[in-house]
């Protein structure tokens, strides 16, 4: 019989303070447990949630797995706020105006542990708190702090404090050498003095920590890779919560942040090394599966991102934004196959550009591994877009739409770039799924 999940945590707490020598009352584990469950199974927690956290724990590193219970446990912006629980803990900490954080300035008073926090996370009183350069990785260790201040040794704090530090994601190759120096400094400041090989080994306990966090990136199947991506869709932006009712513009904003996220992103800087921890070997290794992994997402993206756009403008042109699924149809359930755009789209001979054994060729027919309950598994549009223009011309095409998308250039202007066939045949299936528009969808299918 299956372990509930409350009762997993409440069983990974009893054995890390087992493994750590510490006794502590049944109702404050239950307590603890309690928070941790409500904060990881949040509406939107798509990624961030309990899964996550369980992939972490390792019965035999107890350090590790009461890291892994708290370095998600504040995630403000998916979220949308804190837990009243949460907001307890946090609040005499830090100030909020108009959505930007800033920590008070007696923050150092008379607390040994937030001083230890702030000595590893470098920050200082009054600082601004940028949320997503370590906000939710402060506040999370705030909370954990909080809630084991009486339970752990100072020492055994500041070494989860410093794994959670580290999950701050997509910072300079030399972090966990600077993250060193602060360990050291703060250690004797709490009058720790942590021996050298102490520190080191508390260091690369958190870059293992930390690049697990990232792994994903580091999938064998980019289609792994991909179903991440799109777990992490409906946690960045809200309005993806609602499978049947977001727009077509806010799915596009959507893929559009996350290709700008990713085509921005310094592949080195996903996956840490420290001390060789993980060894050069299979660092690098991984460093390259980045590399793949992080070009074939832009790539896909951008393909989902320009047929989005057609979609898009077909919509302004002709009435304005709707929801996704008049024009796309429903999301398919096992039980019912509804009627979708791609029925009605042409069959077209194959091209000479289309490789049918690459992995985007794959990825648009099959996909990504795992459902997403907001989109199809496969791209049948962007399928369609691949086979029908050449790279070049998908190129030039997703840079004008990025001009509409921006507002310099009107979604008529956009939609007379386009090849004619193109439209013709996207419109045409448009207009056979939009029988309120199918007039005006009907002018650009001729």
């Amino acid at each position: 019989m299956q372990v509930g999940a409350i009762q997993k945590i409440i069983t990974i707490f009893d054995e890390a303070f087992h493994h750590l020598g510490v006794s502590v009352e049944a109702r404050t584990v239950e307590g603890f447990a309690v928070v941790v469950h409500r904060a990881m199974t949040i509406q939107g927690r798509n990624y961030h949630n309990l899964e996550h956290v369980f992939g972490f724990v390792e019965p035999s590193n107890p350090l590790r797995t009461l890291a892994a219970l708290y370095h998600d446990i504040v995630y403000y912006q998916v979220d949308r706020g804190f837990l009243p629980e949460i907001w307890e803990i946090v609040q005499p900490y830090i100030l909020e105006q108009d959505g930007q954080f800033s920590l008070t300035q007696n923050t150092l008073q008379d607390n040994c542990l937030l001083d230890c926090a702030m000595g590893i996370f470098d920050f200082q009183p009054g600082m601004t708190l940028q949320l997503y350069s370590g906000l939710n990785e402060f506040l999370s260790a705030l909370v954990m702090e909080k809630h084991l201040g009486e339970v752990l040794s100072k020492k055994d704090l500041l070494k989860i404090t410093v794994c959670i530090e580290g999950t701050i994601p997509f910072r300079g190759e030399d972090h966990f050498y600077r993250l060193e120096e602060r360990l050291r400094r703060t250690s004797q400041q709490q009058g720790l003095s942590l021996p050298t090989h102490e520190i080191e080994d508390s260091l690369k306990l958190a870059v293992r920590f930390a690049n697990t966090d990232v792994e994903n990136f580091a999938e064998e199947d980019v289609g792994k890779f991909l179903e991440t991506t799109w777990k992490l869709l409906p946690e960045t932006n809200v309005a993806l919560r609602s499978p049947e009712v977001y727009t077509i513009r806010e799915y596009r904003q959507a893929l559009y942040n996350m290709e700008v996220l990713l085509s921005t992103l310094n592949p080195n800087h996903v996956f840490h090394s420290y001390r060789d921890e993980p060894p050069e070997n299979e660092y690098r290794q991984v460093v390259e599966r980045v590399h793949r992994n992080i070009a074939t997402a832009c790539e896909y993206l951008r393909l989902k991102l320009l047929a989005q756009s057609i979609l898009e403008a077909l919509a302004e042109a002709t009435g304005g934004d709707v929801p996704q699924a008049l024009f796309m149809g429903d999301i398919p359930s096992d039980s019912e196959r509804p009627q979708r755009l791609e029925d009605f789209l042409p069959t077209i001979q194959q091209a000479s550009w289309v490789d049918t054994k690459s992995t985007i060729y794959e990825l648009l027919v099959s996909s990504r591994v795992g459902e997403a309950s907001f989109d199809l598994k496969a791209s049948p549009l962007s399928l369609y877009l691949y086979e029908s223009l050449e790279p070049d011309r998908r190129k030039a095409l997703l840079s004008l739409a990025k001009e509409m998308f921006e507002g310099c250039i009107s979604a008529e202007v956009f939609l007379d770039q386009l090849d004619p066939p193109v439209l013709h045949a996207v419109a045409w299936a448009s207009a056979a799924m939009v029988v309120t528009r199918r007039e005006e969808l009907m002018k650009y299918a001729k």
